[in-house]
């Protein structure tokens, strides 16, 4: 039985911007009882984290903020800003309880600066014209650490960016050489025509990190906020989300879901940020897409979700995909002719397809370059549908705990206990017809070359098993 704050968001039609507005507020209204009694932190949970206490309850305030700050730049109300506004003066003040602390290198801190970054560049009237001059400082001084530690070498790159460019939007201080030598890294990121989550040659990695929440989403922002001193710069971002955007429709099917794929997944409506980022920067969109199919793959994609048994009683969201489900834990009009096609992405080594409805895609070559839970089955998988949510193991002992779907699982002892799963793919090669080659070195001494291809809307997987010496 529904509760009163479930029904609250599935009743929701999601066609109109103030049904967006109401669905933010619905979201992040069950939040406020967990605010601290500074406002500087919330917890809901302890499901546990690689990373402290305090950073977890930043984390728990700092997120809705991506939310609250384009619902108030958007010219609507919330009616609870005076707790954030409490929270950001608490949380930058060292002589506060609640005082945030400063970031070590690779801190958990400095993804959760760029949100404040964020609320600076798209509503500095509420997040610094109303701070003293002690708190702006307080504030300034806190968010300026990002430029003294070391950050990960993948899409983190873009919180100094978002984080110093926010700063001047506001007047405050802020580091041109930071920015600068930050874009001149992430250049390495780009692949003939699309971005990786790290350098060329260190990460195999192009999920929607690289598709659509991290990468696109801050450059496309950057794109709007800098058009009046980095007009060069922008408009080459603007022409790279034209050129994605014809790949990226692919990740979403007619009823709006996304195929769920790599790290991440529990971000759930942060999969279709990047029609979001594209209206807002102002994209030229390139034919047949048009601003109506934009918001319908927006909408729909929400609608998708809040279908779903994805919140818990009081409204919160819960860990998962299409439920809760905590192992996942880690961390309108419609493009019908476009989607009728079978679209080939080299540069990520993926190929897909929505015959009969079905979107899904095959995929190879990918994976996580660092020890990443459950990482085989996010990035290794043969093929994933936006229709079938990828399983993960819930075990070790026998193919029933494996979770082996739309994958290959060999054993090579006699009771079927020990499986293995690929993980990475090798040698990837891809035809113009959508024909996926690769190997897989399951054991050091055979290779399995795996074939799989687009078929009278079946998919066959032929391979043979080949030792790697005489």
């Amino acid at each position: 039985m529904r509760t009163e704050a479930q029904d609250r968001i599935l009743r929701n039609p999601l066609r109109t911007r103030d049904d967006l507005a109401e669905l933010l507020r619905a979201l992040v209204d069950p939040l406020v009882p967990h605010l601290s009694p500074g406002s500087a932190r919330i917890q809901i949970n302890r499901s546990g984290a690689h990373f402290d206490e305090v950073a977890a309850e930043l984390e728990g305030f700092a997120r809705p903020l991506w939310g609250i700050v384009p619902l108030l730049a958007g010219g609507f109300a919330f009616e609870h800003i005076d707790r954030w506004l409490e929270g950001f003066v608490n949380g930058t003040d060292p002589e506060h309880e609640e005082y945030w602390g400063e970031p070590l290198d690779r801190d958990q801190r400095l993804v959760e600066m760029a949100a404040f970054g964020f609320a600076l560049a798209m509503c500095g009237d509420v997040f610094w014209d109303t701070l003293s001059s002690v708190q702006k400082e307080r504030l300034n001084s806190w968010l300026l650490n990002i430029n003294t530690v070391e950050l990960p070498e993948n899409n983190w790159r873009f919180f100094k960016i978002v984080v110093n460019t926010g700063l001047r939007i506001v007047g405050g201080k802020y580091s041109q050489k930071a920015i600068d030598e930050e874009f001149e890294w992430i250049e390495s990121f780009w692949q003939d025509g699309w971005p990786y989550d790290g350098p060329r040659g260190s990460t195999l990695s192009a999920d929607y990190y690289a598709s659509s929440f991290a990468i696109p989403f801050y450059s496309l922002l950057y794109s709007k906020w800098a058009q009046s001193w980095d007009p060069d710069r922008c408009e080459l971002f603007r022409a790279r989300a034209r050129n994605m955007a014809l790949d990226v429709v692919h990740l979403f099917g007619p009823d709006g879901a996304s195929i769920p794929f790599g790290r991440s997944m529990t971000y759930r409506f942060a999969m279709s940020a990047f029609w979001a980022a594209a209206a807002y920067a102002d994209v030229e969109l390139p034919a047949p897409l048009s601003w109506g199919v934009v918001k319908g793959l927006l909408l729909r994609n929400f609608r998708w979700f809040t279908a779903r048994e994805v919140f818990a009683a009081d409204g919160t969201m819960t860990i998962g995909y299409a439920y809760s489900n905590q192992i996942m834990a880690e961390e309108e009009p419609y493009p019908a002719g476009l989607l009728a096609e079978t679209r080939v992405v080299r540069p990520i080594n993926q190929v897909f397809s929505h015959a009969a409805g079905h979107t899904f895609l095959l995929s190879s070559g990918q994976s996580a370059q660092f020890p990443l839970r459950h990482a085989a089955q996010k990035y290794g998988k043969l093929a994933y549908s936006s229709a079938f949510g990828f399983s993960v193991p819930t075990g070790s002992l026998g193919i029933e705990q494996q979770g082996a779907d739309s994958t290959l699982a060999l054993c090579d002892d006699a009771a079927g206990q020990h499986w293995r799963v690929r993980r990475e793919g090798i040698n990837v090669t891809i035809s113009d017809s959508g024909i996926i080659k690769s190997d897989w070195v399951p054991w050091r001494e055979i290779v399995l070359p795996l074939h799989r291809k687009l078929k009278h809307r079946k998919l066959t997987l032929p391979h043979r098993i080949q030792p790697t010496s005489p």
